[in-house]
Protein backbone atom coordinates (compact mmCIF):
# COMPACT_ATOMS: atom_id res chain seq x y z
CA UNK A 1 0.00 0.00 0.00
CA UNK A 2 1.75 3.30 -0.98
CA UNK A 3 1.16 6.29 0.80
CA UNK A 4 -1.28 8.13 -1.41
CA UNK A 5 -3.79 4.76 -0.74
CA UNK A 6 -3.48 5.42 2.97
CA UNK A 7 -3.86 9.50 2.76
CA UNK A 8 -6.78 7.94 0.67
CA UNK A 9 -8.43 5.73 2.75
CA UNK A 10 -7.90 7.55 5.81
CA UNK A 11 -10.03 10.61 3.91
CA UNK A 12 -12.64 8.61 2.90
CA UNK A 13 -12.97 7.23 6.79
CA UNK A 14 -12.91 10.86 8.20
CA UNK A 15 -14.98 12.34 5.56
CA UNK A 16 -17.65 9.21 6.50
CA UNK A 17 -17.25 9.83 10.51
CA UNK A 18 -17.95 13.69 9.73
CA UNK A 19 -20.76 12.86 7.66
CA UNK A 20 -22.28 10.22 10.37
CA UNK A 21 -21.37 12.53 13.38
CA UNK A 22 -23.53 15.48 11.37
CA UNK A 23 -26.39 13.76 10.32
CA UNK A 24 -26.85 11.88 13.73
CA UNK A 25 -26.52 15.69 15.08
CA UNK A 26 -29.12 16.94 12.80
CA UNK A 27 -31.23 14.00 13.94
CA UNK A 28 -31.25 14.50 17.32
CA UNK A 29 -31.54 17.96 17.84
CA UNK A 30 -35.02 17.65 15.42
CA UNK A 31 -35.86 15.08 17.58
CA UNK A 32 -35.76 17.74 20.42
CA UNK A 33 -37.24 20.03 19.06
CA UNK A 34 -40.34 17.61 18.29
CA UNK A 35 -40.16 16.38 22.04
CA UNK A 36 -40.19 20.27 23.56
CA UNK A 37 -43.20 20.89 20.73
CA UNK A 38 -44.94 18.28 22.25
CA UNK A 39 -44.87 18.99 25.63
CA UNK A 40 -45.48 22.51 25.23
CA UNK A 41 -49.14 21.18 23.37
CA UNK A 42 -49.49 18.96 26.05
CA UNK A 43 -49.11 21.35 28.58
CA UNK A 44 -51.80 23.62 26.74
CA UNK A 45 -54.28 20.62 26.77
CA UNK A 46 -53.86 20.34 30.37
CA UNK A 47 -54.43 24.16 31.12
CA UNK A 48 -57.76 24.34 28.55
CA UNK A 49 -59.17 20.85 30.08
CA UNK A 50 -58.57 22.19 33.61
CA UNK A 51 -60.37 26.14 32.84
CA UNK A 52 -63.20 24.32 31.22
CA UNK A 53 -63.60 22.31 34.52
CA UNK A 54 -63.30 25.20 36.42
CA UNK A 55 -66.10 27.16 33.81
CA UNK A 56 -68.55 23.89 34.44
CA UNK A 57 -68.02 23.69 38.01
CA UNK A 58 -68.57 27.90 38.14
CA UNK A 59 -72.04 26.99 36.13
CA UNK A 60 -73.28 23.71 38.29
CA UNK A 61 -72.50 25.98 41.42
CA UNK A 62 -74.06 29.01 40.38
CA UNK A 63 -77.15 26.96 39.33
CA UNK A 64 -76.70 25.34 42.49
CA UNK A 65 -76.97 28.37 44.52
CA UNK A 66 -79.80 29.78 43.12
CA UNK A 67 -81.98 26.25 43.62
CA UNK A 68 -80.49 26.06 47.11
CA UNK A 69 -81.71 29.53 48.12
CA UNK A 70 -84.65 30.01 45.64
CA UNK A 71 -86.95 30.73 49.36
CA UNK A 72 -84.44 31.12 51.91
CA UNK A 73 -81.58 33.69 52.05
CA UNK A 74 -77.71 32.37 52.07
CA UNK A 75 -75.52 32.26 54.52
CA UNK A 76 -72.36 33.97 53.32
CA UNK A 77 -70.22 31.68 56.03
CA UNK A 78 -71.67 28.82 54.41
CA UNK A 79 -69.19 25.57 52.64
CA UNK A 80 -71.72 26.01 49.66
CA UNK A 81 -71.07 29.86 49.68
CA UNK A 82 -67.05 29.76 50.23
CA UNK A 83 -66.76 27.17 47.48
CA UNK A 84 -68.63 29.11 45.41
CA UNK A 85 -66.29 32.61 45.87
CA UNK A 86 -62.67 30.01 45.71
CA UNK A 87 -64.36 28.96 41.66
CA UNK A 88 -65.12 32.16 40.98
CA UNK A 89 -61.65 33.46 42.54
CA UNK A 90 -59.96 30.50 40.33
CA UNK A 91 -61.71 32.14 37.12
CA UNK A 92 -60.50 35.40 38.30
CA UNK A 93 -56.75 34.08 38.19
CA UNK A 94 -57.01 31.67 34.95
CA UNK A 95 -59.34 32.93 32.42
CA UNK A 96 -59.09 35.75 29.53
CA UNK A 97 -60.57 39.25 30.49
CA UNK A 98 -63.71 38.11 28.29
CA UNK A 99 -64.29 35.76 30.22
CA UNK A 100 -63.69 37.44 33.90
CA UNK A 101 -66.22 39.98 33.10
CA UNK A 102 -68.88 37.97 32.17
CA UNK A 103 -68.20 35.99 35.46
CA UNK A 104 -67.88 38.94 37.32
CA UNK A 105 -71.62 39.71 36.17
CA UNK A 106 -72.64 36.28 36.28
CA UNK A 107 -71.19 36.67 40.15
CA UNK A 108 -72.81 39.20 40.97
CA UNK A 109 -76.30 38.20 39.65
CA UNK A 110 -76.22 35.21 41.69
CA UNK A 111 -75.38 36.56 45.08
CA UNK A 112 -77.66 39.29 44.36
CA UNK A 113 -80.34 36.89 44.51
CA UNK A 114 -78.79 34.21 46.95
CA UNK A 115 -78.68 37.13 49.71
CA UNK A 116 -81.87 38.70 48.97
CA UNK A 117 -83.81 39.16 51.92
CA UNK A 118 -86.47 36.25 51.70
CA UNK A 119 -88.36 36.15 54.96
CA UNK A 120 -91.12 38.77 54.04
CA UNK A 121 -92.30 35.91 51.13
CA UNK A 122 -91.42 36.17 47.50
CA UNK A 123 -92.45 38.78 45.01
CA UNK A 124 -91.42 40.57 41.76
CA UNK A 125 -88.15 41.80 42.78
CA UNK A 126 -87.23 38.10 43.69
CA UNK A 127 -88.35 36.34 40.57
CA UNK A 128 -86.50 39.49 38.65
CA UNK A 129 -83.49 38.55 40.86
CA UNK A 130 -83.36 34.99 40.06
CA UNK A 131 -84.71 35.26 35.94
CA UNK A 132 -81.65 37.88 36.34
CA UNK A 133 -78.91 35.27 37.45
CA UNK A 134 -80.51 33.04 35.26
CA UNK A 135 -79.75 34.86 31.89
CA UNK A 136 -76.41 36.43 33.20
CA UNK A 137 -75.53 32.27 33.66
CA UNK A 138 -76.98 31.75 30.23
CA UNK A 139 -74.43 34.20 29.24
CA UNK A 140 -71.11 33.12 30.52
CA UNK A 141 -71.85 29.61 29.32
CA UNK A 142 -72.39 30.90 25.74
CA UNK A 143 -68.89 33.07 26.56
CA UNK A 144 -67.29 30.20 27.89
CA UNK A 145 -68.16 27.86 24.69
CA UNK A 146 -66.74 30.34 22.47
CA UNK A 147 -63.84 30.45 24.87
CA UNK A 148 -63.26 26.78 24.89
CA UNK A 149 -63.02 26.41 20.88
CA UNK A 150 -60.95 29.64 20.37
CA UNK A 151 -58.02 28.20 22.61
CA UNK A 152 -58.27 25.02 20.80
CA UNK A 153 -57.92 25.75 17.52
Amino acid sequence: MTWIEVVDSALKIGLGAFIGAGTGYLTLKMNHKHEIKKIKIDRAHKKLDEINLLYIDFSVQSHRLIEIFEYKSCDTTSSDYIDYLTIFHKLQILSTERVKATATTTFNAVLAHIIANKQNGVGELHDQLRDEARKTLAVFQVVTRSDSKQCAI
